[in-house]
């Protein structure tokens, strides 16, 4: 897509289309011959000042992937490892699956969400007990 098509298909703004492009949050772009081109992987970008730990970090994944919106480390201001280790645990308790084989944990990419995880989701009550992790977040 183009920036117009983009704009009109997310349904953002110019501004909010080239603040999410300078931050990094559009995970395909290309440019060639000064033409810009933007896959069709909305990013799911959250609010500024919104407080982030660690259940509504595992919540932003699963609605992205449950919406097929695209989340990694940076459109949630964490640190790579904490995120490859939250998609890790999240999928070894089948909340998420790989869609594909890959092993890049670095964004939800090649990840959908289980019927477990959409479950967990629908009903707002998001349980961490049996997930191995409790991260400190710096923001």
């Amino acid at each position: 897509m183009n920036l117009e098509e983009t704009k009109q298909n997310w349904n953002i703004s110019e501004k909010t289309l080239i603040s999410w492009i300078d931050n990094g949050f559009i995970p395909d772009i290309e440019i060639e011959n000064g033409r810009i081109s933007i896959g069709n992987l909305k990013p799911y970008v959250i609010k500024r000042g919104t407080h982030i730990n660690n259940e509504s970090v595992c919540r932003y994944i699963l609605r992205a992937c449950n919406e097929f919106h695209y989340i990694d480390y940076n459109i949630l201001n964490i640190e790579r490892h904490y995120f490859v280790d939250i998609m890790t645990e999240l999928e070894r308790n089948n909340y998420i699956r790989r869609n594909l084989l890959s092993d890049d944990y670095s964004s939800n990419r090649n990840f959908i969400i289980t019927e477990y995880g959409g479950n967990f989701l629908k009903k707002r009550k998001f349980n961490l007990e049996n997930l191995n992790f409790n991260i400190q977040f710096n923001i």
